[in-house]
């Protein structure tokens, strides 16, 4: 019964490594696509979403660094990211929306706040 189970385990790993590939490609094909490249950019986020879980450490490391060029965490806890400029425009309005969403939420300002 484990045979079966290691052999259902690989399946899904080959299964969920196709589908990042996928994922990979339609995000690449965003950065080069002209004007619908920021709603096929909002499509993204929400299946890497709905697959993050399942996504190895690599798998997700590779994902992130196709929207970020530099990550900076802080004690577990993100301090700053730095999208790649043909995702600027999308990750700042994903903010801008975040933050309109949220009671309570302090916008940084220059000033730190």
């Amino acid at each position: 019964m484990s045979h079966g189970n290691r052999i259902g385990r690989a399946d899904r790993r080959g299964i969920l490594s196709r589908e990042v590939t996928e994922l990979r490609d339609q995000l690449e094909a965003a950065r080069s696509a002209p004007e619908p490249k920021l709603r096929q950019q909002a499509k993204t986020p929400d299946s890497l979403v709905d697959q993050w879980d399942e996504m190895t450490p690599a798998q997700k490391k590779r994902l992130v660094s196709t929207v970020f060029t530099e990550i900076t965490m802080h004690d577990r806890a993100l301090a700053t990211a730095t999208p790649h400029p043909d995702w600027a425009l999308y990750v700042e309005e994903a903010i801008a929306s975040a933050n309109c969403g949220q009671r309570g939420n302090r916008t940084p300002t220059a000033k730190g706040g």
